[in-house]
């Protein structure tokens, strides 16, 4: 649990956030940070940035929501449809509609 908080901690807080930061301000765009970010136009958290880095934060985190369901679906029907080619594509000869007493 720990190990996903840190992957998506530093995903979403420190490579989307750098990453569309401009650094001229901070060092002048010499520094260590600048050649790391060099890609940067925002000098500060305004409504462009949320714009431009605030849906790909949401899209992110979206994605990480749904699709441990949709794996797990998907998972699920191919040993659904393992089981049925098994079976010859018919139906199961050990179940029976009629409850036995």
């Amino acid at each position: 649990m720990m190990s996903v908080f840190i992957g998506q901690f530093a995903n979403t807080a420190i490579l989307q956030v750098m990453n569309n930061a401009s650094l001229n301000d901070f060092d002048g765009g010499n520094g260590p940070l600048a050649v790391l970010f060099p890609v940067g136009t925002m000098t500060d958290f305004n409504v462009d940035w949320y714009k431009s880095v605030g849906t790909v934060l949401m899209r992110a985190m979206l994605i990480a929501a749904i699709f441990p369901l949709l794996e797990f679906a998907g998972f699920a029907s191919l040993i659904a449809l393992k089981r049925w080619y098994d079976r010859g594509f018919g139906i199961d000869s050990y179940y029976s509609n009629s409850p036995s007493v």
